[in-house]
């Protein structure tokens, strides 16, 4: 991991008060990736720090742990499993382009293309495409969150 992402995921998680999830080890958090398909490396980055968190209305998806299922059930694996997410209307061909990545509110949700590993975003209009990264992302919604 490149220790410029590794320092932004840590200055992201220290400029915002929330209890994060202690993280898996890498091969468990690469094993995951590789099952659910490529993500940007900066993700890969932010969960050997944090599996996941809550921040009010914003929740980053953590990767299932056997070992703390009552904190990890509501997982990104789950998010993106056509028979049990809630997310993205459960359209299967949807699923297949995104992984569901993080709850931002009222039932939308934050994805990346599991093409060319673009971030997006959902609101009433549909999905929305940015130019921001992962963290980039991540950021913005947690700055959201605080200025409400």
């Amino acid at each position: 991991m490149g220790s410029m992402m590794k320092s932004q995921t840590v200055e992201l998680l220290r400029r915002h008060e929330f209890k994060i999830i202690e993280p898996l080890h890498r091969r468990a958090i690469e094993k995951v990736f590789d099952e659910i398909g490529p993500v940007p490396e900066e993700m890969l980055s932010f969960y050997e720090i944090t599996n996941g968190f809550q921040f009010e209305w914003l929740t980053v998806f953590p990767l299932f742990d056997n070992d703390n299922v009552k904190t990890t059930w509501d997982s990104i694996q789950r998010a993106n499993d056509v028979s049990k997410t809630k997310y993205l209307g459960q359209d299967e061909d949807l699923l297949k382009r995104f992984l569901v990545v993080a709850h931002i509110s009222g039932g939308n949700v934050a994805v990346v293309d599991r093409n060319d590993l673009s971030v997006w975003y959902e609101d009433d209009d549909g999905l929305c495409q940015t130019d921001l990264t992962y963290l980039g992302l991540i950021e913005t919604l947690c700055r959201e969150v605080a200025e409400l």
